[in-house]
């Protein structure tokens, strides 16, 4: 996790918030556009295919850390 990953999904968090409570599907679809969450989970898949324990570990430990992020500022 790096501070430009924090900042795109929170920046990410925002517009969905926003794209969900004026009801707009472009804006939704533009957030999930800026959202660097497909980026742990393509490290995931590459890291099971691999076999690589510390690929995997690390790509789970972005995932829920950015999820956990994501949630607390939805809330």
């Amino acid at each position: 996790m790096s501070r430009n990953f924090i900042i795109m999904l929170v920046l990410s968090t925002v517009v969905a918030g926003i794209g969900i409570l004026t009801d707009n599907i472009p804006v939704l679809v533009g957030a999930m556009v800026i959202a660097p969450l497909l980026g742990p989970n393509i490290a995931l898949a590459f890291g099971a295919a691999l076999g690589d324990k510390v690929l995997i570990t690390r790509a789970l430990q972005t995932n829920i850390s950015g999820l956990a992020v994501a949630l607390l500022l939805a809330f």
